[in-house]
């Protein structure tokens, strides 16, 4: 994040307007929170030197790693000034609004923060591993939250509650399942639509994955490797599917999740429209996809805040664990899963998004 100070808190600096411990305790934290300091087009390096020697030494600290950092980054997040608690909307705060506003953590929000926690994990390890996202989340300077399903909506709601009702606090984005059994599934078309609108006024990134679900972009390496663990007749039925079939089946369900409880158990039993996308699927690997298979973790001892997830030992809590801890979940597969999307840059465009917020 990038703070731009104002020349009023210059100006108005060690009076009740701007407190000097304020002050210090603002850049001190955005030293701490790995932030950068710039300084609004009025103010010059003797602004600076107003200001008491040990704080001074901290702005100019921050101010030089501003200064030295790659040009894309310059652009300032958020502006400190007198008066600016009177505004609600535009990121314009005062000096005690600013100490709570870089305080708190950036949020992702997700439907699930475990699982779907795994694969924004891998992304940032693979797409964007200098922003250090794992030492950012280890301390709390970003947060993934898990709404399950639609709960988004109340998480936003419970963050403005927490923030005075000011929507300019709001420093997070949401992430969600596209849920889509075809390519073109418009059952949430409207959903989503709507909640595009409303973050869109709020300032919140809204983005739904293009395929059905976060278990669809696990690379093909992955599946390859565990054919005998995660069944070889079934995996080999998965790899025979077209990259576009991949897309769309439920990998943590199977074909038994969308087929109706009198329906024939083959491509015609499917809802409409999937049943168009899966009808070259042989019928013997469409009776091996019925069900999804029963896996176990990756080899190794899970993380204690996963254990008793894990010992459901079903396919939706163990599978994700994979995302990071297959070392075939690199930039290159992920890139291969996504190369023949409508946005075959999806990935990046995600990782790109979580850095704006953070």
């Amino acid at each position: 994040m990038i703070i731009t100070i104002d020349k009023s808190i210059f100006d108005q600096y060690g009076t009740p307007s701007v407190d000097k411990d304020i002050f210090g305790k603002v850049l001190h934290t955005a030293k701490y929170r790995y932030h950068s300091v710039s300084l609004s087009q009025s103010c010059g390096m003797e602004e600076i030197s107003n200001v008491d020697s040990n704080d001074a030494f901290f702005l100019q600290a921050l101010f030089t790693e501003y200064i030295n950092a790659k040009p894309e980054v310059h652009k300032s997040d958020c502006l400190v000034k007198v008066g600016g608690e009177k505004e609600n909307v535009n990121k314009i705060f005062s000096l005690d609004e600013t100490y709570e506003y870089i305080n708190s953590p950036a949020e992702i929000i997700v439907e699930h923060a475990t699982n779907d926690g795994r694969f924004i994990r891998a992304i940032e390890e693979n797409f964007d591993p200098s922003l250090e996202f794992e030492k950012l989340r280890s301390e709390n300077i970003v947060h993934i939250d898990g709404a399950s399903g639609s709960g988004d909506r109340s998480r936003i709601e419970d963050y403005l509650v927490t923030h005075h009702q000011k929507v300019k606090f709001l420093h997070c984005c949401v992430i969600v399942d596209g849920d889509k059994r075809h390519p073109n599934d418009d059952r949430k078309l409207k959903q989503h639509e709507k909640r595009i609108k409303l973050y869109k006024r709020l300032g919140v990134p809204y983005h739904v994955w293009e395929k059905r679900s976060m278990e669809n972009y696990m690379p093909d390496e992955v599946f390859e490797k565990n054919r005998q663990k995660w069944g070889k007749l079934w995996v080999d039925a998965f790899r025979s599917l077209s990259p576009i079939q991949r897309d769309y089946y439920d990998i943590s369900g199977g074909f038994s999740k969308d087929l109706g409880p009198d329906q024939p158990q083959n491509h015609t039993g499917l809802p409409s429209g999937m049943n168009t996308l899966f009808n070259r699927v042989s019928l013997e690997n469409f009776k091996r996809l019925i069900q999804s298979p029963s896996i176990k973790p990756y080899d190794g001892i899970p993380t204690p805040d996963i254990i008793e997830e894990l010992r459901s030992n079903s396919m939706k809590n163990c599978f994700p664990t994979y995302f990071l801890d297959s070392n075939l979940v690199r930039y290159d597969t992920l890139m291969t899963r996504t190369s023949h999307q409508e946005d075959p840059d999806e990935l990046i465009h995600v990782a790109q998004m979580i850095r704006q917020i953070i």
